[in-house]
């Protein structure tokens, strides 16, 4: 089976790369067995080649990217995409690597980033979550 890393080494065209949705809306590729792009050598260039190709093709492209402290796979994703959705899990995510990560895509000039908090238990504490709901 075909993925991007298959794609990003030139053996394959970007359409070979790409699973057509036959039963859903939406088309969908991935990286495979392959840890990391970045490890295989794919450079920032690529990437943004690859997302203005698929920009071309869609009306929306969504990257799921590993975690940004994790490995630098997804802070390279971050600097070619048009925004970022920073997921933290709630209550299990520290600030202190919230603010980090954050920081950290500010640096390498990511600014439009949406922070959603995942995994929210409301029952919990419902008053409190309601109150805390806010627009950046």
């Amino acid at each position: 089976m075909v993925d991007l890393s298959n794609y990003f080494k030139g053996e394959i065209t970007i359409d070979e790369a790409i699973i057509k949705g036959q039963k859903t809306l939406f088309d969908i590729t991935g990286a495979g067995k392959h840890q990391s792009l970045m490890a295989d050598g794919v450079n920032g260039e690529q990437l943004r080649d690859m997302v203005a190709e698929l920009k071309e093709r869609y009306d929306v492209v969504v990257i799921d990217a590993p975690p940004i402290l994790a490995v630098s796979d997804g802070l390279q994703i971050a600097t070619v995409v048009d925004w970022v959705l920073y997921l933290v899990r709630w209550r299990h995510t520290s600030e202190k690597s919230v603010k980090y990560g954050l920081d950290t895509l500010e640096n390498v000039g990511v600014n439009n980033i949406g922070l959603v908090m995942t995994m929210v238990d409301v029952r919990e504490d419902p008053d409190s979550y309601a109150q805390k709901y806010d627009y950046a």
